[in-house]
């Protein structure tokens, strides 16, 4: 029997959120020390497809909001059949907003803002003074 394991998606992260209409791709990857003929796609224990060539990925489109759980299997040398833990993804609407990590930095009197930048997205800053409190409105936009 194959050690746990031997087959996970490496892309997209588990726990993602993103825009409906994002095209996702998922990558396979196999443990050092494991080969396979096939590694087979699934979105929950619905197949989507095979690839039989390293590397082993797929592209998902069309997702329209909701929860989703995708996982590999390994068609592996030894005729046994691996699956991957799932990887979760939750599709938005484009009105909806996914949390974003922020990072922030004070130096004097700025603020340096560190914020997460993928293919595909921007970031709009607002900033208001209104004399006894500031504002900041952070805006993140899927564009595509």
């Amino acid at each position: 029997m194959p050690a746990k394991g031997s087959v996970r998606l490496s892309s997209p992260p588990d726990g993602i959120s993103v825009v409906s209409g994002t095209t996702l791709e998922l990558d396979a990857v196999l443990t050092a020390g494991f080969a396979a003929s096939e590694v087979r796609f699934y979105e929950d224990s619905t197949f989507l497809t095979k690839d039989s060539t390293v590397p082993y990925s797929m592209f998902v489109s069309n997702l329209t909001e909701g929860s989703y759980v995708f996982s590999a299997a390994a068609l592996l040398s030894t005729g046994e059949l691996e699956t991957s833990d799932g990887v979760h993804v939750t599709v938005l609407s484009p009105h909806q907003h996914a949390p974003v990590p922020l990072g922030a930095a004070l130096s004097g009197n700025a603020i340096a803002l560190s914020l997460p930048t993928e293919p595909g997205q921007q970031w709009r800053i607002e900033y208001t003074d209104q004399g006894d409190r500031w504002t900041l409105d952070l805006t993140h936009e899927f564009c595509g």
